[in-house]
């Protein structure tokens, strides 16, 4: 009867709606490790999957025969990107919010932490979920929102 109960109780919690005050006001953080440097200086490390071309030797049948054509293919490879903790405009946080200095940042082991996704600070309802301890980066937004100015048309010379 207790499992049912408690079976019960689980799929009600589940199903239950957020207040709006407990739903996240921005996009979930990133996660990163950050590593010590080779001068000591942090690190922030992350893998990246990213397209790559290649050309493959494929058998293809014309008419009747079987020959060799050169095809490109792309693969999805991992990448690993590394970016400066203390490169200006970072600014670090613990997970109540405090801002700690960067110039008293020691990072000495590969830890992970959790990077804005926004370029701003990241909502408690995502925070609350870290250990104490862990590492608030943000940093700030490269123009993405700009949109390129469209190319001026080409002229058709007849």
């Amino acid at each position: 009867m207790s499992r049912i109960t408690l079976a019960a109780a689980l799929v009600l919690a589940l199903t239950t709606r957020l207040s709006a005050q407990d739903q996240p006001k921005g996009p979930p953080p990133r996660i990163m490790t950050a590593t010590p440097g080779k001068d000591g200086a942090p690190m922030l490390v992350v893998v990246v999957q990213e397209s790559v071309a290649r050309k493959v030797a494929v058998d293809v049948n014309v008419n009747g025969r079987i020959e060799k054509q050169e095809r490109v293919e792309y693969v999805t490879v991992p990448r690993q990107v590394t970016m400066m903790l203390n490169a200006p405009g970072n600014r670090v946080f613990d997970v109540s919010g405090k801002q700690l200095d960067l110039k008293d940042l020691k990072v000495t082991k590969a830890t992970p932490v959790l990077v804005s996704a926004d370029g701003r600070p990241v909502d408690p309802f995502y925070t609350r979920l870290a250990r104490e301890g862990t590492l608030v980066v943000v940093m700030p937004r490269p123009d993405a929102d700009r949109v390129p100015r469209p190319l001026p048309p080409r002229k058709i010379q007849r």
